[in-house]
């Protein structure tokens, strides 16, 4: 779907009003934690995709840990 300037800039405006409005995090928007630290002073380290990198879901299928008594075999 290609768009035009103006037409990229209102749906990224209204990308962003969603996120702040539902509490969401989009390749359009981000997050910023601020004045976070642990009892040693540490910050955490937060990992970003770059700009060009694909959605999380088009990288593949997620393998999500099943706890051990709810397997089956």
């Amino acid at each position: 779907m290609k768009v035009d300037r103006e037409e990229r800039a209102n749906l990224s405006s209204q990308a962003l009003r969603m996120s702040l409005d539902y509490g969401f995090v989009t390749p359009l928007t981000s997050m910023s934690i601020r004045g976070m630290a642990d009892q040693d002073g540490l910050k955490p380290t937060i990992d970003k995709p770059s700009e060009d990198s694909p959605p999380l879901e088009m990288l593949g299928p997620r393998r999500t840990p099943i706890p051990s008594g709810c397997q089956t075999e």
